[in-house]
């Protein structure tokens, strides 16, 4: 499966999962947390700390965050660690 399948797929996943947020292109961190299936809390550590994934603060640095699903699908896959 390529990367971007993966992604596509992922965001389908969520979409299937959460169908309040399917019509959503971008979602503030509560809807982040659940994307990624942690807290809000630990989204906000991720942004705070600069880890997470890329997000947008169109309001400038004190307004609210926002995070498109490809990025936070992409952020999953490229932060995955192969076992053997």
């Amino acid at each position: 499966m390529t990367k971007i399948e993966n992604i596509k797929l992922q965001i389908e996943l969520f979409n299937e999962a959460y169908p309040a947020l399917a019509k959503k292109t971008t979602l503030n961190q509560e809807g982040a947390a659940k994307f990624l299936s942690c807290s809000p809390n630990t989204v906000k550590t991720y942004c705070d700390q600069g880890i997470g994934p890329n997000y947008s603060q169109p309001g400038g640095e004190d307004s609210r965050v926002f995070y498109t699903k490809i990025a936070l699908a992409e952020w999953l896959i490229d932060t995955r660690i192969k076992t053997a």
